[in-house]
C-alpha cells in the first residue's frame, strides 16, 4: 500500500539527468511545443494582431502614395432641357457661330502633383511607419503573452494530474486502513474510535479528491481553449513534465531590468506610439505653411451629332489659408498634448516592466528555495509513512500518526509540484519581459520528459 502511494506521489520526481533525455513521441502524448504551436496558429489574439500589422502596412503604402502624381479620367453625358453650348468659347466669330445641342458629351483627363505641403505628407508617412512598428511590437507582445499563458496552463494540467493521482492513491490507502481497522474491531483488538477515525480521514480525502478533479477539469478546459483542442481529446493525452534546462542560469536582476527596458515588446510599442504622436504633431504644424501644386488637364467636348473639340490646360497653384478660426492652433495644441502623453507612457511602461521583472525574479528565487526545502521534506515524510505503516502492521503503531503522515506527504508533494511549476513559470515570465519568449526559446531553455 505504501509503495503504491509513494509511487503515485513521486510521479513528478525524476533525476536531473533524465530531464533532457530524448523520448519517442506518439499520438498519446501532447507535447508542450505542440501546444504552443497550436495556440499560435489558432488563437484569435494572434489573428487580431496579424490583421493589425497588415492594416498598418497598408497605411504606410497609402501614405507613400501621396508623394506620387495623381491621374484621373472623367467621362459623362448630360441631357439639357434646352440646347446648350457644346464647347467653351475662347472667342466669337460671327461667321462661325458656336454649336448648341441638348445632349452634351464631355471627357477629361487630369493630372496633379503636390510639390510642397509644409512636410505634411512626410509626417503622415513617418506616423504610418511608427504605427506599423507599433503593430509589429504588439504582435510580438501578444504572441509572447499567449506562449506564457499556454505554458502556465500546461503546467497546471500536469500538476493537476499528479495531484489527482496522489489523491486517488491516498483514498486507496485510507480505504485499506479502514478495512484493516474494521477487521481488527471485529476481532476485538481495537476500539471503534479507530474505525471512525479512519472513516473521517477517508471522507476528507474523498472531498479533496473531488476538489482536485474539478481543478484539473478547469485546467484542461483552459488549455483546450488556448490550443483549439477538444477538452475530451486532451484528457486522453499525456502531458509532459517541464523543468529549466541546464544552461538556464539564475538571472541578475539589474541586467534583466536593462534588457527588458531595451527589448520588451510592451516598451517598444510605447516608443513607436511616441514616434507616431511626434509625427502627428509635425503634420499639424504643416497646416501653417502654404501648399504648392502642379495641375494639368486634357478636355474633350462633343455632342451626339458633332465631332469632339479638344483642348489642354496647365496650372501652377498655391494655396495658403490665412484664417481658419483657430483650428490649426487647436490641432497643434492637441497633437502636442498627445506627444506629452506618449512620452510619459514610455516612462510608465518602462517602470511597469521593471516592476514585473522584480516580481518575477522574487518569485523565481522563492520557488527555487521552496523546491530544495520541499524535496528534502518529501523524502523525510516518505520515510515517516514507511515507519508508521510497519508499526501498524506490527501492532505497535498509532493510527492517528499514520493518517497524519500520509496527509503530510500528500500536502508536501502537492506543494513541491506547485513550486517546480512556479520555477518554470518565472523563467518564462522573464523571457517574455525581455522579448525572448517564443518556440525557439522553449526548445533551448525548457527540458521536458514524458
Amino acid at each position: 500500500m505504501v509503495i503504491g502511494l509513494g509511487l503515485a506521489l513521486m510521479a513528478g520526481a525524476a533525476p536531473a539527468a533524465a530531464w533532457g533525455r530524448a523520448v519517442e513521441q506518439d499520438s498519446t502524448v501532447f507535447p508542450l511545443l505542440e501546444a504552443v504551436r497550436r495556440a499560435l496558429a489558432t488563437h484569435p489574439s494572434v489573428a487580431i494582431t496579424e490583421a493589425e500589422m497588415e492594416g498598418a502596412a497598408a497605411q504606410v503604402a497609402e501614405a507613400r502614395s501621396a508623394l506620387l502624381p495623381r491621374l484621373a479620367v472623367d467621362v459623362g453625358g448630360t441631357r439639357h432641357e434646352e440646347p446648350m453650348i457644346v464647347a467653351p468659347l475662347h472667342g466669337f466669330d460671327p461667321q462661325r457661330p458656336p454649336r448648341f445641342d441638348p445632349m452634351l458629351l464631355q471627357g477629361r483627363l487630369t493630372a496633379g502633383w503636390m510639390l510642397f505641403d509644409g512636410g505634411a505628407r512626410r509626417a503622415r508617412i513617418d506616423r504610418a511607419r511608427a504605427n506599423e512598428g507599433s503593430a509589429s511590437a504588439g504582435d510580438e507582445a501578444a504572441r509572447s503573452a499567449l506562449v506564457e499563458r499556454v505554458v502556465r496552463a500546461y503546467l497546471r494540467v500536469r500538476g493537476g494530474r499528479e495531484l489527482a493521482g496522489a489523491h486517488r492513491a491516498q483514498v486507496g490507502s485510507l480505504e485499506a486502513e479502514r478495512q484493516r481497522a474494521e477487521r481488527m474491531l471485529a476481532a476485538g483488538r481495537v476500539a471503534r474510535v479507530n474505525v471512525l477515525r479512519a472513516e473521517a480521514a477517508l471522507s476528507r480525502a474523498r472531498a479533496s479528491e473531488s476538489a482536485a478533479a474539478a481543478a484539473l477539469r478547469e485546467a484542461e478546459s483552459e488549455l483546450a481553449r488556448l490550443t483549439g483542442v477538444e477538452a475530451g481529446a486532451l484528457a486522453e493525452r499525456r502531458i509532459e513534465a517541464a523543468a529549466p534546462a541546464a544552461g538556464l542560469s539564475e538571472p541578475d536582476r539589474t541586467v534583466l531590468v536593462e534588457r527588458a527596458a531595451a527589448a520588451s515588446p510592451v516598451v517598444e510599442r510605447s516608443r513607436r506610439r511616441q514616434r507616431s504622436a511626434e509625427a502627428g504633431h509635425r503634420e499639424a504644424a504643416a497646416a501653417f505653411w502654404p501648399t504648392l501644386s502642379l495641375a494639368a488637364g486634357y478636355n474633350a467636348f462633343a455632342s451626339v451629332t458633332d465631332a469632339a473639340v479638344t483642348e489642354w490646360q496647365a496650372a501652377l497653384q498655391m494655396a495658403w489659408p490665412l484664417f481658419t478660426g483657430g483650428s490649426r492652433k487647436a490641432a497643434s495644441d492637441r497633437t502636442a498634448a498627445d506627444v506629452v502623453m506618449a512620452t510619459e507612457a514610455v516612462r510608465l511602461a518602462t517602470l511597469e516592466v521593471a516592476a514585473e521583472v522584480d516580481r518575477a525574479v522574487t518569485s523565481l528565487e522563492e520557488a527555487a528555495a521552496r523546491v530544495v526545502s520541499l524535496e528534502a521534506a518529501a523524502a523525510q515524510f516518505e520515510e515517516v509513512v514507511q515507519v508508521e505503516t510497519l508499526a501498524l502492521q506490527a501492532g505497535a503503531g498509532v493510527q492517528s500518526d499514520y493518517l497524519r503522515a500520509v496527509s503530510d506527504l500528500l500536502e508536501t508533494r502537492a506543494a513541491l509540484t506547485e513550486a517546480r511549476s512556479a520555477v518554470v513559470g518565472a523563467h518564462v515570465s522573464l523571457a517574455r519581459l525581455t522579448g525572448e519568449l517564443g518556440v525557439g526559446w522553449l526548445e533551448r531553455m525548457v527540458e521536458v520528459r514524458q
